[in-house]
């Protein structure tokens, strides 16, 4: 099983958290290339999706989007069948 959004998976920093790596300035920690839409479109409601190894298998990464504070945004959670 895999839980991902925009088609990435995401995988904890090892060393510092990402709030620390942040206001330290240490780079190597995470990425800020996190898509605004999703790299690969597909029928989100086709049952067969569940057994296709390029959704189940989505590329682990420590990469994120910044936001301004206290912004608001809409993040959209959705069953691949």
């Amino acid at each position: 099983m895999a839980t991902s959004m925009n088609n990435r998976s995401f995988v904890l920093p090892t060393c510092v958290s990402l709030l620390e790596a942040f206001y330290r300035n240490i780079s190597g920690v995470y990425t800020t290339d996190f898509p605004d839409q999703p790299p690969l479109i597909f029928d989100y409601t086709n049952i067969s999706n569940s057994f296709d190894q390029n959704l189940l298998m989505t590329p682990k990464s420590t990469s994120l989007r910044r936001l301004r504070f206290n912004s608001t945004f809409r993040i959209m959670l959705q069953n691949t069948a």
